[in-house]
Parts: C-alpha cells; structure tokens; sequence
C-alpha cells in the first residue's frame, strides 16, 4: 500500500475527524476499489472481531486511556502495539 508514515494517502480532516474520501459511505459507489485494499484488517481488528463483549469493553476502555490522536491510533492498531501493550497489561492484573 501506498503509505505515508503509516498513514493512507487518502486521508483527509473533515470537521474534526479523519475519513476516507473515496469510501462508499461518501458516495454510494466504493471508489477505492482498484486503489485501496478494502479487505485488509489488522490483527488486532480480526481478533477483536472474535472476542467477548466484556473483553470487548475492556480494550475500548484501556484505547481511550491512552488519550492517543487518531493517526496515532491508527499506526498502533496497524502495528499491533495496542495489542501487544494490552495483553501485557492483562498478565499484570
């Protein structure tokens, strides 16, 4: 992928939060099909996916402790290290 520190190139800031533009929810029709990689989800989405509601709940609270910015989420989730640092934090309790 076409990336920029980690980062689609597509991005963009629209009233505060960040989205892509060519996604169908902005125009009916996927323009990213042939440019972007629409299947593609992290490990940490996969697994979330999968996991209970309680542990669920468990990783959003842990996310939103962390304070991070969103292109910052983003890069963590892509790289796994919110995985990572979560499971850590799950052996310590």
């Amino acid at each position: 992928m076409d990336l920029r520190n980690g980062v689609c190139r597509n991005l963009i800031q629209e009233e505060g939060c960040f989205l892509c533009p060519l996604h169908p929810a902005r125009h009916g029709k996927d323009l990213r099909i042939g440019h972007c990689d629409t299947d593609y989800l992290c490990k940490t989405a996969t697994l979330f996916e999968k996991w209970s509601e309680e542990k669920k709940k468990k990783f959003v609270a842990f996310v939103e402790s962390k304070k991070l910015d969103n292109v910052t989420y983003s890069i963590l989730m892509d790289n796994d290290s919110l995985l990572k640092d979560f499971n850590e934090q799950g052996k310590n309790i």
